[in-house]
């Protein structure tokens, strides 16, 4: 197994490993490929050290990513790179920036899985927090150069476990199958955690927000009312905060009507369109309406309960 480590000046500026060291002119923002660090072992651990600020400029593919103190680390944007790896650990001050691009965590079984989209919500939540300036997708953790700073920007980050329930075919009840067979051109099982660059409210993660995406925030609004109990991006959590409002839908709202296409190309059904069809903005508006309604019932009874 190799073990890669990104360090700062004070190292030299050099990329350590346990073959012979590859020398770097820069290492502060440096562009770096996958090639240039000799990783043609999938398994290789990549660690970014206190110090460091890495641009990879191609998709990498590792067996571990490791930032460690205040290093950086980015996907450059265009051209739908992904970060694949088998696993992911970013220090309290360390930051991972996928730009416009995708990550894949392949974990080892659905515990794992759910472990994993902890992790990751709560490092794309800090990243997304308000600033003192109240900018948005500034802090450390998980974030996005791409998205906008401001609270009427149209893009994130999502993420979610490939795995959704279905009416079982052989007999009662549900049975877990994917969410989808191939995520950013690679084939994905159950155990894999998906993160994308994508439209607020994207939360089957193809790129649009469409029906699918208003049932899943639908549904996960009437549980969070339910049981008050924390929720997720792919059940309506657009802003991180654990709970699903109208916050919530206010981004999938805005995103929804003003989407011109589709974010992430690779995401998207074969030969379909992000354009919304003819009268499909105005089932939109009217769905919120509805939903408002809805909203004000749950609340008066919610207030005749206390």
């Amino acid at each position: 197994m190799i073990t890669t480590e990104f360090r700062d000046s004070r190292n030299s500026r050099r990329i350590r490993t346990n073959r012979p060291s590859v020398s770097l002119a820069h290492l502060a923002g440096v562009g770096i490929r996958a090639s240039d660090l000799g990783l043609t072992d999938k398994n290789a651990v990549v660690k970014i050290t206190t110090g460091a600020d890495v641009d990879f400029e191609a998709s990498l593919h590792v067996g571990v990513l490791n930032i460690i103190g205040d290093g950086k680390a980015k996907l450059v944007p265009g051209a739908a790179k992904l970060l694949f790896a088998n696993d992911l650990t970013i220090a309290p001050g360390g930051k991972l920036d996928l730009a416009d691009n995708d990550m894949i965590i392949q974990t080892a079984d659905p515990a794992a899985r759910d472990a994993m989209v902890n992790v990751i919500t709560a490092l794309i939540r800090r990243a997304r927090d308000k600033n003192a300036e109240g900018k948005l997708w500034q802090g450390t953790g998980i974030t996005t150069s791409a998205a906008s700073p401001l609270i009427t920007g149209l893009t994130g980050l999502a993420v979610v476990a490939n795995v959704k329930q279905v009416p079982n075919p052989n007999g009662p009840g549900m049975i877990d199958v994917p969410l989808t067979d191939t995520f950013s051109g690679l084939s994905v099982d159950m155990n894999c955690v998906l993160v994308t660059y994508t439209c607020n409210g994207d939360m089957n993660v193809n790129g649009v927000i469409d029906a699918d995406d208003y049932y899943q925030i639908d549904t996960g609004f009437l549980a969070f009312f339910r049981s008050g109990g924390k929720t997720s991006y792919r059940w309506g959590d657009i802003d991180f905060n654990d709970h699903v409002n109208a916050d919530d839908y206010y981004l999938v709202d805005s995103a929804f009507l003003q989407q011109k296409g589709v974010v992430m190309s690779a995401h998207a059904p074969a030969g379909g369109s992000a354009a919304p069809a003819s009268g499909t903005a105005k089932a939109g508006v009217f769905h919120t309406a509805m939903r408002k309604g809805l909203a004000k019932v749950l609340h008066a009874n919610r207030g005749r309960k206390r």
